[in-house]
This record gives structure tokens, sequence and C-alpha cells, in this order.
């Protein structure tokens, strides 16, 4: 976790704990979906497909994709039946699937390859693990319901001319 969002965290949790404060901390996970930033990783790649856009491309951060409508479905559930004395909700699937494991997804989706030109690194903060825990979400009665494929249709819907 990046030492701001900690910081704010810890803060929030002192809050709670000694002034009474009615708070949760949400955390959603990398959120996909329609209106998605342009340069976000499967906007880039539904680009490269259709319109032969080369992208730089990392094959190995792992992610976990949440989509946008399963994010707002996950707040509204959290503002409804938390507690408000600090609990930590990880907003995810609680599955990690690689930046390769989505190219293959998109292409499949498209019929068509993505042009990409394979580079060390993008970002300093790709990790090798980026998988929500999700437990006490569900234990709140949520779930995702939109699947990745689902979501990745959708944002090409969006791409594609009318």
């Amino acid at each position: 976790m990046q030492p701001a969002k900690k910081a704010t965290e810890e803060m929030i949790q002192i809050a709670v704990r000694d002034w009474g404060i009615r708070a949760v901390i949400a955390r959603p996970y990398t959120i996909i979906g329609r209106g998605e930033q342009r340069e976000h990783l499967i906007p880039s790649l539904v680009n490269s497909c259709l319109w032969g856009q080369e992208m730089p491309f990392v094959e190995s951060p792992v992610h976990d994709f949440v989509d946008v409508k399963d994010v707002v479905d996950a707040l509204l559930i959290i503002a409804e039946k938390a507690k408000f004395k600090g609990e930590v909700y990880e907003i995810g699937t609680g599955k990690q699937l690689t930046n390769g494991r989505i190219r293959e997804i998109v292409e499949k989706t498209l019929s068509c390859p993505a042009k990409i030109k394979l580079v060390k690194s993008l970002r300093s903060y790709d990790t090798k693990r980026w998988r929500a825990k999700n437990r006490n979400l569900r234990a709140l009665g949520w779930s995702p319901k939109r699947t990745l494929k689902e979501t990745i249709q959708g944002v090409v819907q969006e791409y594609l001319p009318m």
C-alpha cells in the first residue's frame, strides 16, 4: 500500500477509536468498465486491436479487476449494512490476473491481435500480488455480478462506431 493511503487509513482508525467518529475504509482494487480512462490497460488493448495503435506492454503484473458497477453495488451495501466502526472492506473479485491474460481475453473478444511493444516496466508500484481479501464485504451479502468477459465486451462496445 502506498504510504499516503496507509497514513490516511491509520488516521481514520485513530479517529474512530479515540473520538467515536463513524467511518469505514473501502479499498477498491483495479476498477474497470465503461467510461474507464483511455490510457488504462483494457481500453489501450481495445484501441490497439481495433485501430492498430502500438502500445507499451508489460506481461507480468497482476491485478484484481472489478467492474465499476460491482464497486458501486459494494459501496451501497457498505453504506447500508456496515457498523461504521473502522472496518476495512476490500472491493475486488478475490482473483488476480496478469496483464498477459487480460491481453488474451481482449484479443479473443475482438478476434485480432493487439500491437504491443514489450517493455520491462511501466509503473514502479506494479506487484506480483494484487488480490482483494473480500471476506468482510461478502459477509454483508456482496459478490461481484459481472464477469471479466462481460466487462471487456462493454468496453469494446464503447469503442466501436455505431
